[in-house]
Formats: structure tokens, C-alpha cells, sequence
């Protein structure tokens, strides 16, 4: 659903540089200054790439740092359809429909993916797999199916093993049940915000109090920039191989998330069908709609990380009535005559910085 590349960039103040950050590729780096005294770490999970960045110096922060790492090592045998023998992908595999004992991280990913499921009528889907996988965005697939539309039949077929009541979640003790045997989940647009809030909770437990978190294209700001500052992030304009802020905000205890068209396509009848998938259609989404992508300023990650995706699949104007009903700080950047126009709820207004 979500082997989305983000169209976020992180505008990262450090005394008085400017930090590019692009995401869903590199990890975020120091340039022209004294960076003795910042921390930065990272590495790759989840098919993507991680970075933490401390704009201080502190105490055991090699002890701090192999306990990050661990953690997303962890989350990512767990969560990610990259690895066979993920808990996840174990899971996937055709079984019974008895409960079946998981980790309390596949539980509660779970449980929060119903939630989302429920509120956004069914655009956020974690069983869409199969589709997924049909339109080749799968994880062991370059993205798209070199301009080949699936055949109606296909697309039928695959729809039937989706919907999201098909898979339930118990937390204590933690168990998934299947409603069919063929049922399987991507946690895609869901599992690295689960993992910015995991990675988070470590920092603050360690008693850290400034920090950027990024994973894949989601990012979590805790505190303050060695400028003393907020943390600034990008949200980038959405145009491929183009790297221009179209608007900046600040992180204040935030996770911020953004799902868009514009990185992960194929084109085919002259229409550009993007990795976005709608769930009750069965369809990528296409270009043509207007709405180029979707971000979401939430105080949990990984709910922003679902809610981007279900917003982006339900549109321009259903997904902005929706973000507006449910209070959410959502930004909807669309394809004008000629130009980018954004609307954004009054939450997200707030951190906005002109």
C-alpha cells in the first residue's frame, strides 16, 4: 500500500546551517560546520534507511545507540515484508483461522491499522497485499508492471482475499486471527511510524530531550535544533528529482508523514498509475485525480503514517472533509493550472512557518 517514497525533506537547522535531508535513500549528514558536538546515527531497516540525529554531545552514547539499533533490527524481523522469515510474513502464509500467538508489536500494529481501517471507511487497508503484489509493488518487485495493466479478472480475484475485517487483533495476550486462511497484510504505510514512536520512547526513557528521528519518509522531532529551535522539516514539492521545499513546519513532540504519486509509478495509456493503491477498487491510484500527496502532523507516528495513506487514497475533497471531521493537522498539495496548491486544516496551520 504504502511503498511510497515520501515526498518529505528535512530542513534541518544546526546553529546557522542548513541541513538538506532526503529521505527514502540517504540519511541525514552535517556539511560546512563544527559538528563535534552532534550525535548522529544510522543504518537501514525496513527496506529503507533509519537516522537518528542529537544535536549535542551526551553520556553512553555508544551503549544509547546499540540499543536503538537493536530495536529497529528487531522491529524489522518482526514487521517487514523484506525479510521471508518475518513474523509477518509467517504469518501470511495460508494457516487455519484459529488465533495465533504474535509478538505485542504485531498486535498492536494491528490493532491501530483496524482503527484507522474504521475511521477512514476502509481507504486504509493493511490486507491489501495481494494487490500490492499484483500491481508489482511488492517488496521482491522493482515497482509497477513495466506499463501492464492487470486484467480485470485479476484484479477481482485479488480483491476478494481483501478487506480489513478480515484479520483481527488481541492485545493481552497478544494474538492475530485470520477471517479466511488467504488473508495477508503489508504494514507498509503503517510499520515505520510504529518504529519512529519505538525509537522515540527508547531516547526518552534514556532521558534525552532533543532528538530527530527519521525512518524511511517518516519523521518525529522531540525538543530542540542546536539552534535552540523547534526542529524544521520540508514538506518537498512534488515533483520527481526535484529537491525545493514548498513549505516548512516545526516538530514539537510530533511525528510528521506523507504519502504521494510522484516517486513509485508506471505509466500506461498515457495515465500514470502510482504504488498508492485504493483497497475498494482494487486500482493504483492515478495521476490524473490531482491530489499529488498528503501529509499529517499527529503526537503518534504511526497513526500519521496510516492516516497519510488513507487520506491520499480517499482524495483531494473526501480525504480533506475527513482530516477536518477527525481534527487532524492534514496538508493536501494538488495539481493546479500550471502550479501546486495546498489546503490544510487549521490543526495543521499551526506549525506551518512562513
Amino acid at each position: 500500500m504504502k511503498r511510497r517514497v515520501a515526498f518529505l525533506v528535512a530542513l534541518v537547522v544546526v546553529g546557522a546551517v542548513v541541513v538538506w535531508i532526503r529521505l527514502r535513500g540517504t540519511t541525514p549528514s552535517l556539511s560546512d560546520a563544527d559538528s563535534s558536538q552532534v550525535v548522529e546515527w544510522s543504518g537501514a531497516t525496513m527496506g529503507g534507511t533509519w537516522s537518528v540525529k542529537i544535536p549535542h554531545a551526551m553520556a553512553d552514547e555508544e551503549k544509547l545507540h546499540k540499543r536503538v539499533a537493536d530495536e529497529l533490527a528487531r522491529l524489522d524481523s518482526l514487521l517487514s515484508l523484506w525479510h521471508e522469515d518475518s513474523e509477518v510474513s509467517r504469518f501470511n502464509r495460508p494457516k487455519g483461522v484459529e488465533w495465533i500467538s504474535v509478538s505485542k508489536d504485531l498486535a498492536e500494529i494491528v490493532s491501530v491499522a483496524r482503527q484507522v481501517s474504521e475511521e477512514t471507511g476502509g481507504a486504509f487497508d493493511i490486507t491489501i497485499a495481494p494487490l500490492v503484489n499484483l500491481w508489482g509493488f511488492g517488496p521482491a518487485q522493482s515497482g509497477g508492471r513495466n506499463g501492464v495493466v492487470s486484467a480485470e479478472a485479476e484484479i477481482a480475484a485479488a480483491r476478494a482475499r481483501v478487506g480489513w475485517r478480515g484479520v483481527e487483533a488481541r492485545v493481552s495476550p497478544p494474538a492475530l486471527r485470520k477471517a479466511r486462511a488467504e488473508i495477508a497484510i503489508d504494514l507498509g504505510a503503517i510499520g515505520k511510524g510504529y518504529a519512529a514512536d519505538a525509537v522515540a520512547r527508547i531516547l526518552d526513557s534514556a532521558g534525552v530531550k532533543d532528538y530527530l528521528i527519521a525512518i524511511g519518509g517518516e519523521l518525529r522531532g522531540h525538543g530542540h535544533s542546536a539552534s535552540g529551535a523547534a526542529w524544521k522539516v520540508g514538506v518537498e514539492t512534488p515533483v520527481a528529482d526535484v529537491q525545493r521545499v514548498l513549505l516548512s513546519v516545526e516538530l514539537k513532540e510530533q511525528g510528521i508523514s506523507t504519502s504521494g504519486d510522484y516517486r513509485n509509478f508506471f505509466e500506461m495509456g498515457g495515465v500514470r498509475y502510482c504504488h498508492e493503491i485504493d483497497p475498494r477498487t482494487g486500482w493504483p491510484i492515478a495521476a490524473a485525480r490531482g491530489l499529488a500527496g498528503v501529509s499529517v502532523i499527529h503526537s503518534s507516528s504511526v497513526r500519521a503514517d496510516a492516516l497519510a495513506t488513507g487520506f491520499f487514497v480517499l482524495g483531494a475533497e473526501e480525504g480533506f472533509k475527513k482530516a477536518e471531521e477527525m481534527g487532524i493537522a492534514a496538508l493536501f498539495v494538488t495539481r493546479g493550472q500550471g502550479k501546486f496548491e495546498m489546503k490544510m486544516t487549521k490543526e495543521f496551520a499551526g506549525p506551518v512557518k512562513r
